[in-house]
């Protein structure tokens, strides 16, 4: 009989199969026309075309196939159920919340060694709704990676609540110099918001852990370039990009996050695992994880971190004249005018210069200065001869460094009154954390801040409303009760009939 004719017989009969029939009792009912191939097949549990090269091989020599699916033979990669049963109560307690790839990093610890792709299966049947991120419709174009350590470092800083569900929900800026050979985190740390002053810090312990990389990868934020050009003309520069000037590093900005992908991935992975992971080891705030980041960068370099193309180190060597003046480099630097009276202008004070001869008194009048503001506190002032410097640049060079002079100064209060000292510009990155510590400001003392003088006015004002409102409704009920005893009199002084 020809396969049409077979296909057409009628009605399976799979459903009406109550007892297990063995490989033999299956192969002769199909020789017989009792079963159609879609009946066979799945009588056997095996796909059509494995039946029929089975079918095939018991016609030519009478072997049966070793295996057909049935029976309760246990797969000998099935997973324990005592297992399985252990990887869900960490997936839905422990270790709730945890992805894949992080969640068999704990469990390895937990002493369970399973594949990611295990792992991965559980999950979806326990967290069906997770469905992978969409791809983008447009890929970016890729960059070859630099081929060895210190050739470029990515720089960023992402605010995000690392610390969310921990006891503190508010956001900080975790910022990171991320090399581009091997996508290693070189530094890192966690501060309020992103400012020059952290991107300083990291840099500083860079460059004493490392040495001075060639270049530093950035986005275009006001830290690293001046946003609005000089109105005078002179070429501004930023304290980031003193320092870098100063350390001989290039600094190169990004026209997009994409261009910079390395440490925008690395923020992606760091924001998926890190507040998970800062809930088992317990660390609960920011300068627990301060002080915890060299175990935290261990463990994730030795895990996505790959091997250079080029194993050499190209990170220079810091010179023994920057490492003198290497307080100096980092510190705020403050360009100020020395008036005729040899006087500098710093906040509420008053900078007295003393110590100078008479010739240099007469050079040092209505020139600039540089203001320098340590991390400590401390008040240095610097004065560069320029004309003296300019002859040096005749006879040695244009490449030669200026010749400072540390002045002596005494300080001078201006006023005895409390001034503020201006804060500097917000910018999009520090806005938010200024909004939320106002925030968190005035929901703390909401009940014992005094009411402006605009909501006072209006209080006084309703209140003298609500007076002559009474007292217009007092009066309408006086003239209401005399208007009835006049009705009443009139009432009996009308003649009887």
């Amino acid at each position: 009989m020809s396969k049409q004719a077979r296909k057409s017989r009628g009605p399976s009969v799979v459903e009406s199969e109550i007892p297990r029939l063995t490989p033999q009792e299956i192969f002769e009912g199909y020789e017989r026309h009792l079963y159609s191939v879609e009946d066979a097949k799945t009588l056997m549990q095996m796909p059509r075309s494995t039946f029929m090269r089975h079918l095939k091989n018991w016609r030519e020599t009478g072997r049966l196939p070793s295996h057909t699916g049935q029976g309760n033979r246990v797969p000998a990669n099935k997973l324990d159920p005592q297992i399985r049963a252990r990887i869900i109560e960490f997936a839905t307690g422990k270790y709730e919340g945890f992805q894949a790839t992080l969640l068999h990093k704990y469990l390895l610890i937990e002493g369970i060694e399973v594949s990611v792709e295990t792992v991965r299966r559980i999950l979806t049947t326990l967290r069906p709704e997770e469905t992978p991120k969409e791809r983008r419709s447009t890929a970016h174009k890729l960059r070859r990676r630099r081929s060895s350590v210190g050739e470029l470092i990515q720089i960023d800083g992402s605010p995000h609540p690392w610390f969310e569900g921990t006891g503190d929900d508010n956001s900080y800026a975790l910022l990171i110099f991320v090399d581009d050979a091997t996508s290693r985190i070189m530094v890192a740390g966690f501060y309020p918001t992103e400012t020059s002053e952290g991107y300083l810090q990291l840099l500083n312990k860079y460059i004493e852990k490392y040495g001075i990389p060639w270049a530093l990868y950035s986005d275009r934020h006001s830290i690293f370039a001046p946003v609005n050009p000089s109105k005078s003309g002179k070429s501004e520069e930023t304290q980031f990009q003193r320092v870098c000037r100063e350390l001989g590093v290039t600094g190169i900005r990004a026209n997009s996050p994409e261009a910079k992908g390395r440490v925008e991935r690395t923020f992606s992975t760091l924001q998926g695992r890190w507040p998970k992971e800062f809930r088992v080891l317990g660390i609960r705030n920011m300068a627990e994880a301060n002080s915890r980041m060299p175990e935290l960068l261990a463990s994730y370099n030795q895990e996505f971190a790959i091997a250079p193309a080029d194993s050499k180190d190209s990170h220079a060597p810091l010179l023994e004249e920057t490492k003198e003046r290497i307080e100096q480099i980092f510190a705020r630097w403050h360009t100020r005018m020395i008036s005729r009276n040899l006087t500098v202008s710093y906040g509420s004070k008053t900078l007295q210069i003393v110590g100078v001869g008479r010739s240099m008194r007469g050079a040092m009048m209505k020139t600039e200065c540089n203001l320098l503001e340590y991390a400590d506190g401390r008040v240095e002032i610097l004065w560069c001869d320029e004309v003296e410097h300019r002859k040096r640049i005749t006879k040695e060079g244009p490449r030669i460094r200026k010749r400072y002079h540390v002045l002596e100064f005494t300080e001078h209060d201006r006023t005895k009154l409390k001034m503020s000292v201006a804060t500097p510009e917000e910018t999009a990155k520090t806005l938010n954390h200024r909004v939320d510590e106002v925030g968190r400001q005035k929901k703390g003392d909401s009940e014992t801040t005094q009411k402006s003088p605009w909501h006072e006015m209006q209080r006084r004002s309703a209140l003298k409303a609500m007076a002559k409102r009474e007292e217009l409704n007092r009066k309408i009920e006086e003239a209401k009760a005399i208007n009835a005893r006049i009705a009443a009199a009139k009432e009996k002084l009308k003649p009887k009939r």
